[in-house]
């Protein structure tokens, strides 16, 4: 007979016990675990719903984090987030129902901030992620972090070699949200000198693949399914890429240097559906360079891959903002007239409606049921009809008094928001 006591269990067991206590089956559904959400794409479950709305939105807690644009991200009935105390970078879980610090892990992260960018201050800009009981966070000197969800214990961190790169004077240095793709961790690091976009072993860290073919800009990488085919899709400093996801090998790439050699927004992929409207298009945008459509076809014979434009439109363009899709459409903030909130036709590239403008330098995007929530960098929530008829707001809301540069995370009991030094979660419901 085989003793089964709780004494007995292997560690292992214990491990996936401790896993299933912390983040249980039923909340992961509901999960916000990475940069733009489960799918990063700016889009909630299905089953999340943000109900009537009320008059005021309620502050359900508040707490003291750190500086930085990171976003918070929720893994069952913890939230983490990534931030800076003086010249150390915080990787701290709270409770998502009362805002209480749980743990936090901190080390050295001295940064030097380029005169140009003062204003953003010393990061960190990238969003962890969670994933099988582990967070990993990406600082902005490249400082690569995995700790165990359920404790903060290190389980291994990876740092640039002297004169390998020195992250330290990156113009507004690493930027780009790791994401978790079938046991692997992948993350694009470097300077303005020299990138290395690896996928790594998320148990022990160990490189998989790595390709050093450009440095990074500042947009974060998506992983998309074309054809059976998977490929990690990011903008580096001057071009589009797609590498094979299992090897990391080029598999196409489209030159694009944006104005100041940025690149932010993170691409956005339009899967096929069936729908004559979402016909697998790859969306990209940069400053000052309009905002562009392309469908990455395959040669049958040489089984080479090249991305074929379909559409391109100058009528709105994208700074910083990634923009999202739903119902065929593409919503977003486009850098003219100071912020206009646009909708464009996914299928023509028509511009279906834009906003008077002035909302500012950047709003992030989530879209809950058939309903947009776009937060503004002054701290303004809006809330409009998922609709190519035309902006008009149904609610707008003052969520902050200080700058909110990071994307809020949605979540049942409200709208985790993080502000210059400060998450909050925020209720909505009437």
């Amino acid at each position: 007979m085989i003793d089964t006591s709780p004494w007995t269990l292997p560690c292992r067991a214990w491990h996936l016990l401790l896993v299933l206590v912390l983040f249980p089956p039923a909340a992961l559904a509901q999960d916000w675990n990475q940069w733009l959400g489960p799918t990063r794409d700016g889009v909630a479950p299905a089953s999340l719903k943000l109900g009537e709305l009320a008059e005021t939105p309620k502050t359900v807690w508040k707490t003291t984090v750190g500086e930085g644009h990171s976003s918070p991200v929720v893994s069952g009935d913890r939230v983490f987030v990534l931030t800076r105390k003086g010249d150390q970078e915080v990787l701290s879980a709270l409770g998502l129902g009362d805002g209480k610090i749980l743990w936090q892990e901190k080390y050295a992260a001295p940064f030097t901030t380029n005169q140009a960018a003062t204003a953003h201050g010393k990061g960190p800009f990238a969003t962890p992620a969670v994933a099988d009981g582990r967070v990993f966070a990406l600082g902005i000197g490249g400082v690569l972090t995995c700790c165990d969800a359920g404790d903060g214990r290190v389980i291994w961190r990876k740092v640039f070699k002297e004169g390998e790169i020195d992250s330290r004077e990156f113009f507004c240095g690493n930027s780009s949200s790791p994401l978790v793709d079938q046991g692997r961790l992948i993350a694009y690091r470097g300077d303005d000198s020299k990138g290395i976009l690896g996928a790594y072993d998320v148990k022990t860290g160990d490189e998989i693949w790595s390709w050093s073919g450009d440095n990074p800009g500042y947009s974060s990488p998506i992983v998309i399914d074309v054809g059976g085919s998977k490929h990690v899709v990011t903008l580096s400093q001057t071009k589009v890429i797609g590498l094979d996801a299992d090897s990391g090998l080029l598999l196409w790439e489209i030159p694009f240097v944006s104005q100041w050699k940025e690149n932010v927004p993170t691409p956005v992929y339009s899967a096929p559906d069936g729908a004559s409207r979402n016909a697998g298009l790859l969306v990209y945008s940069g400053t000052k360079r309009g905002v562009t459509a392309v469908r990455l076809d395959r040669d049958p014979e040489s089984g080479s891959w090249a991305p074929v434009t379909v559409w391109e439109t100058g009528e709105v363009s994208l700074y910083m903002s990634t923009p999202l899709v739903g119902d065929g459409f593409l919503f977003g903030l486009s850098q003219l007239r100071k912020g206009q909130i646009f909708c464009l036709d996914l299928a023509s590239g028509e511009v279906a409606w834009t906003s008077k403008g002035r909302h500012g330098d950047n709003a992030s995007f989530v879209l809950v049921g058939d309903k947009i929530l776009s937060l503004t960098t002054e701290g303004s929530l809006i809330v409009f009809p998922r609709s190519p008829e035309g902006f008009e707001a149904i609610r707008t809301y003052g969520v902050s008094e200080t700058p909110t540069w990071a994307t809020p995370a949605p979540v049942d009991q409200g709208l985790l928001i993080k502000n210059q030094d400060e998450l909050m979660l925020v209720s909505l419901k009437g």
